[in-house]
């Protein structure tokens, strides 16, 4: 609420006297040392706005001096503005912000507000503060530590002027530290406002009334800055317009999810955007985000960190249920738009956490997955078993992206950005063609033909790059790869989903790729940034506790290459071309309904005493991969997923002949393989292939007369 009031023509501040004339202190004028000042920002305003601002016009051209011991707070000051000054073409010059440059000798706290008045002209051309025009709410800035600060604050609505007029900064608070103003070293009056007590009114700074005395007078004119756009009412900034990126209309959303949206109006002044749900008639944000950085993903250059306009919405306190989701773009004048899609919410998500065994773990026989679920209404859980690779290759075909971005019409001479071309910049539709490619082959024939031909990988990435805009921005961002393989792709008979993850790890890759098959494209940071496909993995984890990706790099020639990828703190990295990558996002494609093979293991319909799944492996291999899924079903027939990947090794584990697992070998053994054998008895523990116990591979009576004879010592031990 404003702790001000207005009457007409005549600014009336209700304030305690702070102090009377005839005390006020007269301060001390001190010259300034070079310093830079630090940012303090109140609201919603600036940081996008004064990336690509029109102009900011100041009171004065160059501080010189502080004037310490005068500001005693609840208190009000004015300087002129006149923003031809500092900006061509300047009216009408529509100020969004205001600042007031001070000087603390401590932290502390300050209640600040800001306003817009006219500039009335008296007899003999002096210029007062009139009318209010516009006005803020009162904030409370914080101010960590002693030092020079910038103290912005955003109008509640922007005001465009058609001449100079007045800023006002208003102190609402007493202060309770040393603070200094500051000013130039030209003492012009009818320039800079001062008041602090009703009774005294406005005094000019550099003009002080007889009755204080000449010594009063500031020896310079008072700082005051405000932030604007010249040209009225957006100037040449186009109206916000914003899509949802992620997640798309008619999802179900499981406890959390980023939901993803693209300002595609490319105005520069965009404030933020606001995320929101609407339940009962009432919107409720659950995010805001000011930065919409979008990495652009050149082959030349590093990217620049950022996630768009983006926001982690973990909605685990929201009841469920059906919802709209949307996002609303506002710019630096108060102008929006907005994108909304249905969604239903599952707070509590039917999905069964597989929390032992780990990723990358050992196991042996008898194989026992333990999960986890926040779900009240879980009723059962079904695991599936798939067999790994210890080398994975999902078959891409590669592109290198010099065959692509031609000008001169030669499209095999390397379409180099040396010769005015763009092939450089061209890895952003080059996976996208790869992508398309992988599902062609697959049976998704339409992903690649127009009527009745079928394009090339070449002519899918031109058009691609015409919708990721990747010639007009000179690299492919975020955003427009997704939605400009989502849009290529509803065109070509809306076959797909799509999905994203920022800063996946190994093992989420890995299922994706290799258990779920679908075909993934990786965002990579570092110098330069660009996007690369997955191919598969190779090996193992190896002894420095890296892994082995494959991926198909549009930038080297696009044959695979196989690359370490690590953990470092909370990313992932590649080690590409000499240098490690950062991992910051991978994007998705995969057919609707499409449904790898698996093996049902088991299932647990009863999780009173949490869920679990025993099994007992047959016919598995020493030293060989094997995913493992739960699929949890609940009341409303609702199914969440979870998968790991693990590694079979028995070795260590049980010793040769130990067929029971007991950590002995004698008769039982021996028992225990001949019902396996002739009686279709339990298969030795570790898997049944370890029944071959003379090594020849066929499993049959041989090995029941091989064991008896090592149990007689005519024999060696058993091979397994």
């Amino acid at each position: 609420m404003h702790n001000r009031s207005f009457l007409t023509g005549c600014l009336v501040l209700v304030l305690a006297v702070a102090a009377s004339a005839a005390t006020r202190p007269k301060g001390q004028v001190e010259r300034v040392q070079p310093s830079n000042f630090i940012t303090l920002q109140a609201g919603h305003m600036l940081q996008s706005f004064t990336a690509a601002e029109a102009c900011t016009a100041a009171s004065i051209d160059e501080i010189v001096y502080r004037m310490d011991g005068w500001v005693i707070g609840n208190e009000l000051y004015k300087a002129l503005i006149d923003p031809a000054a500092d900006c061509a073409s300047p009216y009408p010059y529509t100020v969004t912000a205001v600042n007031m440059p001070m000087i603390f000798d401590a932290a502390t706290t300050v209640t600040v507000a800001v306003d817009i008045e006219e500039a009335v002209t008296l007899t003999g051309g002096c210029r007062v503060p009139g009318n209010m025009l516009a006005i803020s709410s009162d904030y409370t800035v914080t101010v960590p530590a002693a030092g020079y600060y910038n103290i912005w604050i955003p109008l509640d609505e922007p005001i465009a002027m058609d001449e100079p007029f007045f800023a006002g900064f208003f102190i609402g608070s007493t202060l309770t530290v040393g603070a200094a103003i500051v000013i130039d070293d030209n003492p012009q009056a009818c320039h800079s406002y001062n008041i602090w007590d009703t009774t005294v009114g406005f005094v000019d700074l550099c003009n002080f009334p007889p009755e204080f005395g000449s010594e009063y007078n500031f020896p310079g004119r008072l700082a005051m800055e405000v932030a604007g756009i010249t040209g009225g009412s957006g100037g040449n900034h186009p109206a916000p317009a914003i899509s949802l990126l992620s997640p798309v209309d008619g999802s179900t959303l499981m406890g959390s999810s980023e939901v993803w949206a693209d300002e595609t109006s490319g105005s520069e002044i965009i404030d933020y955007v606001s995320f929101e749900y609407l339940r009962n008639g009432v919107w409720t944000e659950f995010g805001r985000d000011y930065d919409g950085t979008g990495p652009l993903r050149s082959g030349v250059a590093a990217a620049e960190a950022g996630n768009g306009y983006s926001v982690a919405w973990n909605f685990s306190s929201v009841p469920e249920g059906a919802v709209s989701i949307r996002a609303r773009a506002v710019d630096t004048l108060g102008r929006e738009a907005s994108a909304q899609i249905a969604a239903t919410l599952e707070p509590t998500p039917p999905i069964a956490r597989i929390i032992s065994p780990d990723p990358g773990d050992d196991f042996c026989s008898p194989l026992s997955v333990l999960m986890q679920s926040t779900d009240e209404n879980l009723t059962g859980v079904q695991l599936f078993m798939q067999h790994g690779a210890l080398n994975y290759s999902s078959g891409l075909t590669t592109l290198h992206q010099q065959m692509l971005g031609d000008v001169n019409g030669n499209g095999s001479d390397g379409n180099s950005i040396a010769n005015g071309e763009f092939g450089n910049y061209y890895s952003g539709p080059a996976v996208g063609a790869i992508a398309a490619k992988k599902w062609y082959d697959r049976g998704f024939t339409t992903i690649m033909r127009s009527g009745f031909t079928t394009l090339t990988m070449v002519q899918v990435a031109e058009s691609l790059a015409v919708l990721m805009q990747t010639r007009a921005n000179l690299g492919t961002t975020d955003e427009l790869l997704f939605s400009g393989l989502k849009q290529y792709a509803y065109t070509k008979g809306d076959e797909f989903d799509f999905g994203l993850r920022r800063s996946p790890n190994y093992w989420q890759l890995r299922t994706w790729v290799e258990e779920e098959q679908r075909v993934v494209m990786l965002g990579l940071g570092g110098m330069p940034s660009y996007w690369v496909a997955v191919d598969g993995f190779a090996e193992w984890e190896q002894p420095d506790g890296s892994f082995k990706i494959v991926i198909a790099n549009p930038v080297n020639s696009g044959a695979p290459q196989t690359v370490s990828i690590r953990v470092n703190g909370p990313i992932s990295e590649v080690y590409v071309n000499g240098s490690w990558h950062t991992i910051d996002i991978a994007i998705s494609m995969t057919a609707k309904g499409w449904s790898p093979t698996r093996e049902a293991v088991g299932m647990d319909l009863n999780g009173a005493n949490g869920w679990s799944v025993n099994w007992v492996p047959e016919g598995l291999s020493e030293d060989n991969l094997y995913f493992f899924r739960s699929v949890a079903v609940d009341a409303t027939s609702l199914e969440g997923y979870d998968a790991i990947l693990v590694n079979y090794s028995c070795e260590g584990t049980l010793g040769p002949g130990d067929y029971d697992g007991d950590g002995s070998v004698n008769l039982s053994d021996l028992s225990l393989l001949i019902l396996f054998l002739t009686d279709g008895g339990t298969p030795p523990s570790g898997g049944s292939g370890r029944a071959d116990a003379n090594c020849d591979g066929v499993i049959n009576i041989g090995d029941i007369v091989y064991y008896m004879n090592f149990l007689l010592g005519n024999a060696g031990a058993p091979c397994y």
